[in-house]
């Protein structure tokens, strides 16, 4: 819930190069830890949504 909140409340796209580097970083992070959990539940996920 957290990271859906940041995500609204935050452009990545168009910001400068430092704030769009750690904001993909922060998104990529995300993304590979809900990935990995869900690996370990058994549960698959689709690759775009």
């Amino acid at each position: 819930a957290r990271f859906h909140r940041f995500y609204n409340a935050c452009r990545i796209k168009g910001e400068e190069d430092r704030v769009l580097t750690a904001r993909l970083k922060l998104a990529d992070t995300t993304r590979a830890v809900i990935r990995n959990c869900l690996e370990i539940l058994g549960v698959t996920a689709p690759e775009k949504m």
